[in-house]
Order: structure tokens, then C-alpha cells, then sequence
């Protein structure tokens, strides 16, 4: 039994006359005949009463609605694998830390849907960077939004940028610090986070990773901080220091703006708004710097989903 023996019986069967089914089917009637009785003797049961006029046995009408059920499954599975191939449809999974990922997402997905509307994204949002790496090596998830992992021996990372840890600053803060002609020679280049010693803070609590590199810059800079107030989470952090409440350290991510593509909507949680109340400064240390990444499994095959995931990324988030 295969599935022509099965094509050639659905055209026997409708038309109840092997001359016919034959000339439908381009064959010989001794061609079709030899089919059916391949499936007869397959069966251990006669498929045709063979009288005048040919009629379906009982066995027959069970095997016509099965073998059209095949066919049928057979046809979409097939119109389905075409639609991949011409990526007209399909799914991809993404993982990303959840708070970065609610800075990356937005955008990003919102172009990606645009210009691939039937492709059906699936986010996986770890509560740390760990977890969402053992996912990807675990095989969970298509691709990793994330830095480029120590071990990399099965891993393909595709570079997005570099991000570094930058110094935000309420305007009204600064303006109570500093007078207008030193913040702007200010803005020219690098600073120490001890340029900004007399002003309060709002971090990081030490057992995250913001917290472990504001403290490791006051280290360098030989300051002990004014901290007012310490959060876990780093958009509370950030919102904390638009609020006026103190200045902050944290990831040039959550802070970037990207442009949105040509003839596609940008979408930010941060807004250029929010962000013109406060000014950023680059700091004079590499403390915090790492590249992020597109990272994928070597060892699994890499869709046009993906590479047009990690296509749009690079155009989204180029330095």
C-alpha cells in the first residue's frame, strides 16, 4: 500500500468505471486494474463489487474516505512546506532578559510583524541573562538577544553593538551643579562618575549586575556615592532619575534611540520626550562594556525566519 495505490483507488472509486479512472489517470486499465488488486490483496478484502453497474463494498467506502483524508493531509502538509520555502508563513523563537527585552522588543517586533505579517513570533523572557542562554543551548529557543556567551563553542553570535555604561542626569539637578557653559564643555567628552560626587544617586541593589558596576566605577573614581534610594529593577531606576531624584548609572541600551526603518513605525518605551529631561554622558571606563549579540546554536539550521530576524536587528540596532 503507498500513496499512489491510494490516488489511483480515489479515481477508481469516483468513477466507478476502470476505463474512465484510467484515461483520468493517464494510464493503462491494466495499469490501474494491477493497483487495485495490490490494495485488495493488501487489504484481505475486495474494494469493488464488480457487477453492472461497478459499485463500493463496504471495505471500499471505508477505504475512500480514509484515503481522501490522506491525500487531503497530504496536500496541506505540502502547500504548508511551500509556504515556508517562499517564507510566506512560519514561526520563530526569540529569547531575551525580560527588561531588556522590553527596551529591544517594542521596535523590533513591531517592524519584524510588518514586513512579515504570517510568521507567528514566539518571545521567551528570562528573568536573567543565564537563563535565557540555557534555553538556547538547551535547544528551546531559534535565537538569543544578549551578550556574546564566554563559551561560544556551539554558539554563532551576529555583533548588534557595543554597549557601555553611561551616567544620566536630571537637567533640573544639573543646573542647580553646574553652570550652563561647563555643562556643555562637559558634554564633549568622557567623564568621571566623581565629576558628579556632590550630586545624590538613586542605583542598582549590589546583587545585580548595575549594582555591581556603579560600585565598581565609584571604586576606580575613588568616590563614596550620595545613594538616596536602590532599586532591583532598572527602568524603575531610570524612571527614578527622570523623576529628579538622583543621577544613575546604567547600560547604554535603555537609553539609545533607534531609528525606525524607512516606511516602518518606531516604537520606544523610552521617548525622545522623557529623555529631554535629563542629559547623558559617556564615562571614561570600559567597566560594564560588552557586545551584544545575536546569538543562534551552531548545530541547529537556521530559517529564513531567523536570518531575516537577525537582518532586521543589525539594521535596527547598528552602532
Amino acid at each position: 500500500m503507498n500513496l499512489t495505490n491510494l490516488t489511483y483507488f480515489i479515481a477508481a472509486a469516483e468513477e466507478l468505471n476502470f476505463t474512465r479512472a484510467a484515461r483520468r489517470l493517464y494510464i493503462s486499465q491494466q495499469a490501474l486494474s494491477s493497483h487495485i488488486a495490490k490494495l485488495e490483496e493488501y487489504y484481505q478484502v475486495p474494494l469493488f463489487d464488480r457487477g453492472n453497474p461497478m459499485t463500493l463494498t463496504d471495505a471500499g467506502r471505508v477505504l475512500y474516505q480514509s484515503a481522501v483524508q490522506v491525500t487531503e493531509t497530504l496536500e496541506l502538509c505540502d502547500r504548508r512546506l511551500q509556504d515556508i520555502k517562499d517564507f510566506t508563513r512560519g514561526s520563530l523563537s526569540v529569547g531575551i532578559p525580560v527588561t531588556r527585552g522590553t527596551m529591544m522588543l517594542p521596535q523590533l517586533c513591531s517592524a519584524f510583524h510588518q514586513l512579515y505579517p504570517k510568521v507567528h513570533l514566539e518571545i521567551f523572557e528570562g528573568q536573567t541573562t543565564p537563563e535565557v542562554e540555557q534555553a538556547l543551548a538547551a535547544g528551546k529557543i531559534d535565537l538569543a538577544v544578549g551578550y556574546v556567551p564566554q563559551d561560544a563553542t556551539n554558539i554563532v553570535s551576529v555583533p548588534l553593538y557595543r554597549e557601555t555604561y553611561v551616567l544620566v542626569a536630571p537637567n533640573q539637578l544639573l543646573a542647580e551643579m553646574f553652570p550652563p557653559h561647563t555643562l556643555v564643555a562637559m558634554k564633549r567628552k568622557p567623564q568621571s562618575i566623581a565629576t558628579f560626587a556632590g550630586l545624590p544617586f538613586v542605583g542598582q541593589i549590589e546583587t545585580t549586575m548595575g549594582g555591581k558596576v556603579f560600585r565598581q566605577l565609584c571604586r576606580e573614581a575613588d568616590v563614596t556615592p550620595h545613594v538616596v534610594l536602590t532599586t532591583a529593577n532598572i527602568l524603575t531606576l531610570l524612571n527614578l532619575c527622570v523623576a529628579g531624584l538622583g543621577v544613575c548609572t546604567l547600560p547604554s541600551t535603555f537609553v539609545r534611540q533607534s531609528d525606525a526603518l524607512p516606511g516602518l513605525r518606531g516604537a520606544g518605551i523610552v521617548g525622545p520626550e522623557t529623555l529631554r529631561r535629563v542629559t547623558v554622558f559617556e564615562l571614561n571606563s570600559a567597566t560594564g562594556s560588552a557586545q551584544l549579540a545575536v546569538n543562534r546554536l551552531r548545530s541547529k539550521m537556521l530559517t529564513q525566519a531567523g536570518r531575516e530576524f537577525i537582518h532586521l536587528a543589525q539594521e535596527l540596532f547598528h552602532d
